[in-house]
């Protein structure tokens, strides 16, 4: 009898306990994937169902990653919501002023060098988050680390 006493405290001990190495590393690698978005960068190349797109100039061209939200032309737009121990890596953008689950960009990402590839979906598209780069209906944007 007394040993049952003893099990919400067991059970408690479980909830409290510290994460495991495994949460611990996904916990690590996601803090150093966010760090790797930080930044200024240029939009260099805009693809929309497998047609190329004009990319703006100027400041129309410049978005920055500050903490977990997106900045274009100074403005914070989206939050970004990443899970880097997917293959591919997914990325969703959520509008700021439509907190909507409707409105959601879903979509994957990838680091080459001072390059960020993106492919996303939106919410007048198809609402499945795409697999491959580059798949119908979806929108694929190059970003280029700026050298500032």
């Amino acid at each position: 009898m007394r040993a049952l006493g003893c099990l919400p405290l067991f059970i408690l001990c479980l909830v409290l306990s510290p994460a495991t190495d495994a949460e611990m590393k996904t916990g690590e690698e996601m803090k150093k994937e966010m760090e790797a978005f930080q930044g200024e960068w240029r939009l260099t190349g805009l693809e929309t169902d497998g047609e190329q797109r004009d990319v703006p100039d100027g400041e129309g061209a410049r978005i920055v990653f500050k903490g977990d939200r997106l900045l274009l032309g100074g403005e914070e737009k989206f939050t970004i919501k990443i899970d880097p121990t997917c293959n591919p890596k997914i990325i969703d953008l959520i509008p700021i002023e439509k907190e909507n689950k409707e409105d959601v960009l879903e979509g994957i990402y990838r680091f080459r060098g001072n390059k960020l590839t993106l492919c996303l979906r939106g919410p007048l598209r198809i609402r499945m988050r795409p697999l491959t780069f580059g798949e119908d209906n979806s929108m694929v944007v190059t970003l280029e680390r700026s050298s500032q």
